[in-house]
């Protein structure tokens, strides 16, 4: 699986606008599905999506749909909160890597 590198900055700056700008949750998905259509358009294939991984250690493959569940849930929103701005730092190991398969 490729890191395509084309998009952590545009999601990266999402999740910022989300985060500092009173977050809108409307607004972050509409970014993040703006990018989807973006990646679906340039690279194409069947079923895709694009998914991420929030810094080295994270195990999971979260998409917009576990975004914005996860936001709108008492139960997950601090972690995913917290994993967002962990990629907006500037530690090397808390890079933000976007996959799309």
């Amino acid at each position: 699986m490729e890191n395509r590198i084309e998009y952590v900055y545009s999601c990266s700056n999402a999740f910022f606008t989300y985060l500092n700008k009173g977050e809108d949750l409307d607004l972050l998905i509409k970014d993040l599905n703006r990018i989807q259509t973006h990646a679906d358009e340039n690279i194409g294939g069947e079923d895709c999506t694009l998914w991420f991984k929030f810094g080295s250690d994270d195990t999971l493959a979260t998409d917009i749909r576990d975004i914005q569940n996860d936001l709108t849930s008492y139960v997950n929103r601090n972690l995913i909160l917290s994993k967002m701005e962990r990629v907006i730092g500037i530690a090397v190991d808390d890079e933000l890597r976007v996959f799309y398969s």
